[in-house]
């Protein structure tokens, strides 16, 4: 009875060990195209601090935690732990952002669908799949969302080395109780 015991127990932390966690931080790339510049104000230009022409390229880089994503749900929100837009000649990060609404991004069914980001200066603004400057200057559409995920331990790797560990000690301890 007693090796019995001793097996269920090893076998219950073995299996304590096991764990699945999903949450990881997911770094992103998203990538966008000025479609639109506005030319038509007295001087034939727009007041456009970034220098974007139709056709020019915009990019965001970041990383949010994906901890409260669930399958069950078509929408699933997290908030930018951190982000930097390229903008033309200019550069937008988390810090440059205003609180509301919330920098934060949308994914519909797993898919890329929202990133939401209004800088403080009201130059930039970023919703749904779009992104445009102040007073529409200029507008554009993201297209291509690129995951660039970091290779982290997970959890059950911690807990299962924690299990083996303990293992070992019981075993140690059993085999010094039974040499005495």
């Amino acid at each position: 009875m007693k090796y019995v015991f001793k097996g269920l127990s090893a076998v219950i932390l073995l299996a304590l060990s096991f764990s699945y966690a999903s949450a990881e931080m997911v770094n992103f790339t998203l990538t966008g195209t000025v479609t639109y510049r506005d030319y038509s104000f007295f001087d034939g230009y727009a007041s456009n601090p970034f220098g974007l022409e139709t056709g020019d390229t915009i990019t965001a880089s970041g990383s949010y935690d994906n901890a409260g994503f669930d399958d069950f749900w078509a929408f699933n929100y997290a908030d930018l732990i951190d982000v930097t837009f390229e903008v033309g000649t200019g550069t937008y990060t988390l810090e440059d952002g205003d609180s509301w609404p919330s920098p934060e991004i949308v994914f519909y069914y797993g898919s890329f669908y929202d990133l939401d980001y209004s800088s403080a200066d009201g130059e930039f603004y970023s919703s749904f799949d779009t992104f445009s400057g102040d007073f529409w200057n200029f507008e554009g559409n993201w297209h291509s969302y690129e995951e660039v995920s970091a290779v982290p331990v997970p959890a059950a790797a911690w807990l299962f080395g924690s299990g083996l560990i303990g293992l070992v000690g019981l075993a140690r301890r059993n085999k010094s109780i039974e040499a005495a």
